[in-house]
């Protein structure tokens, strides 16, 4: 059982707010939409071959739900500091000239549905995360309930 210690805690706080302002609300609600999946998985795990509950097969689909939509949410958190990247880069493009300034305003315009475009799908995993929360909170082990409370945060 791995134990964070403060360097953990240090470094994972660092990436949140890092010195350069590349990570923001989006890079973090990815990351505790994976958060939130990761506990939904180890419900379903501590849930699994206890008398009285569901299946196993239950259990073991949506942990391995849960565990997908944790790596999509997590890829999701590094798309969105690309995406932000995109538009600070697109904001630095010349603009001396008419050509420039069209070319500027384009990759603006781009950069902003991207940016736009990649919280939207993370928020559309977290709901998914949601509803397999929902799924395992009719029958789970008890003794995960302050685990599944707070994935449902």
């Amino acid at each position: 059982m791995k134990v964070w210690t403060d360097a953990d805690l240090q470094a994972f706080l660092k990436v949140i707010d890092p010195e350069d302002n590349a990570t923001g609300g989006g890079t973090a609600s990815a990351v505790a939409g994976a958060m939130a999946a990761g506990l939904v998985g180890m419900v379903a795990r501590v849930s699994k071959g206890k008398p009285d509950l569901e299946s196993d097969e239950f259990y073991d689909t949506i942990d391995t739900a849960a565990q997908d939509l944790a790596r999509a949410l997590m890829q999701g958190g590094r798309e969105d500091s690309e995406a932000f990247g995109a538009v600070m880069r697109s904001f630095t493009l010349p603009k001396g000239t008419e050509d420039e300034k069209a070319a500027r305003s384009a990759a603006i315009r781009t950069a902003m549905v991207g940016a736009t475009r990649v919280p939207l799908e993370n928020a559309q995993r977290c709901v998914r995360v949601l509803e397999l929360a929902d799924r395992v909170s009719k029958m789970f082990n008890q003794n995960a309930a302050s685990d599944l409370a707070v994935a449902r945060l």
